[in-house]
């Protein structure tokens, strides 16, 4: 199958399952405020008062006017109202959403870091501006690019500007990526562990504990010189190839090409294999960007916690520890690669842990748009680079599919 062919399949089938998930959740949303009655009768919510609320019943579309204290109350004393969609955004907290922006200013910053740091341990040199500026850049492009990889593909490009170590900057993208991640499940690991009260959660503080032994022991394998002679042992090493005959004549023979290929693989295979271990020896450097990725983790997620005080979704003391463990988790499932930004699969998490209680399903929908259009408002800066010529997507993922890399 060709690759353009086997992308667009897997970009259509991606989308799809957006698609039906987020229609899993948007068949529940309710555009006006609905109650339920003690008699088991719906209605949906004229008006509210300070005293009284005018119904109108869903079976026969009739009118009436109740007292609130006819109305059922949830867990937390407060009306048992199922919100709706218009409800929520119009009394939604302005301050309180403001807030959530002015928090989350200095992620970005902390990702430029991150990436700095990164690229220190492989003695490849960037500025501080030059990693704001991709980072930027990066995260601008993996809205627009309909997943996860646009951006990355633009700074490896232009990382490879400033060095002839292509596969090693490449590679060091990709590693950044993965300590990010682990950094992340390591947050949410410790937040269910230490705070949160939901039992729900402890399968996933299960898998997250996994997920950080199997790194750790994958790391520690990686650089075991024991561990890299079995290896050695049962896999040979591909045969270099035969250096050229100076008394051949003519254009070198096609018979030779796939050895060849399997060399330059090879290579590639051992820079990358190098690059990574590069970086694990550097103890001290990946401590440092794995703490770097917690702290920024757990600055969104502080501002996310603004956004659910302004959808007055029910929040006291008592409940940040489960919320950071909601939030952070939902984070971890939008990392997954399943649908572009995890549309879909996050709002399907975030029915199945948070709706309930006094949660509406309106509101869990704007929680996750609105930390979606967070993320999006701090990336426009990136948007200013692309639109200026000062970064081109489209030159970039040509450079990077021609480049030829020499060992």
């Amino acid at each position: 199958m060709a690759p353009k062919a086997k992308k667009l399949i897997i970009t259509s089938l991606r989308i799809t399952i957006g698609v039906v998930a987020l229609w899993w959740v948007l068949r529940n949303v309710k555009l006006d405020d609905r109650v339920t009655l003690p008699d088991g009768r719906t209605a949906r919510i004229l008006h509210r008062g300070d005293s009284h609320v005018r119904l109108e019943y869903d079976d026969d579309a009739s009118r009436e006017d109740l007292p609130l204290g006819r109305l059922a109350r949830n867990d937390n004393g407060e009306l048992a109202i199922d919100y709706g969609l218009k409800s929520i955004l119009r009394h939604a907290r302005k301050v309180h959403l403001l807030w959530a922006i002015i928090i989350f200013s200095p992620v970005p910053f902390l990702q430029s870091l991150r990436f700095l740091m990164m690229f220190r341990a492989q003695d490849i040199r960037l500025s501080f501006w030059e990693c704001t500026k991709l980072c930027f850049a990066g995260n601008f492009l993996n809205f627009v690019a309909l997943g996860t990889t646009g951006g990355d593909l633009v700074k490896a490009y232009y990382v490879c500007l400033h060095t002839d170590r292509r596969t090693e900057a490449v590679t060091t993208i990709l590693l950044d990526r993965i300590v990010g991640l682990t950094g992340l499940v390591a947050l949410v690991g410790l937040t269910i562990l230490l705070f949160a009260h939901d039992a729900r959660l402890d399968a996933f503080g299960s898998v997250s504990a996994f997920f950080l032994v199997a790194v750790v022991a994958g790391s520690t394998l990686l650089v075991s010189e024991q561990a890299r002679r079995l290896v050695h042992r049962i896999v040979p090493r591909p045969l270099p190839n035969r250096a050229p005959d100076d008394s051949d004549d003519g254009p070198p023979s096609t018979s030779s090409l796939p050895s060849r290929a399997v060399a330059s693989l090879a290579s590639h295979a051992r820079r990358v294999d190098q690059t990574t271990q590069r970086l694990i020896k550097h103890k001290p450097m990946v401590l440092g960007t794995v703490l770097v990725t917690m702290a920024l983790q757990l600055i969104a997620l502080t501002s996310w916690q603004a956004i659910v005080h302004a959808l007055h979704m029910p929040w006291n003391v008592s409940k940040i520890g489960d919320y950071y463990a909601y939030l952070g988790s939902a984070n971890v499932v939008a990392a997954i690669p399943i649908t572009p930004q995890g549309i879909g699969t996050v709002e399907a998490y975030y029915q199945e842990f948070l709706a309930g209680n006094g949660v509406t399903v309106s509101q869990v929908l704007c929680l996750a748009m609105a930390t979606r259009l967070l993320l999006l408002l701090w990336s426009l800066p990136g948007a200013l680079l692309t639109m200026t010529g000062g970064l081109r997507p489209d030159e970039a993922i040509r450079t990077l599919d021609s480049a030829d890399e020499a060992p």
